[in-house]
């Protein structure tokens, strides 16, 4: 039950966001209540079923902009979700 929840709000008519990760569209939530150290790095939440083979260094485009993971981890004990730093890269 709690998956099909994430549906509603991985809905780029909803709460998310539409990016490109390794070449496949997935939805994205920007995460805002977490701190980054510039302007050059993002916070942003996933479903893990759209992100099974994650790796740092991973490339994301969200809204024509080019990012790369930094670093990600789950976002709680259900393991649906990750959160992922990202960092802009040129």
């Amino acid at each position: 039950m709690m998956s099909d929840d994430l549906d509603i709000f991985y809905n780029s008519d909803e709460f998310g966001v539409s990016a490109l990760y390794l070449d496949k569209e997935i939805t994205i939530i920007e995460v805002d209540d977490i701190e980054v150290s510039s302007a050059e790095q993002k916070v942003i939440s996933v479903k893990t079923s759209d992100a099974i083979e994650l790796s740092d260094g991973d490339p994301f485009v969200i809204d024509g902009v080019n990012y790369e993971v930094g670093n990600f981890d789950y976002k709680d004990s259900s393991k649906l979700e990750f959160y992922i730093a990202l960092k802009k890269v040129d």
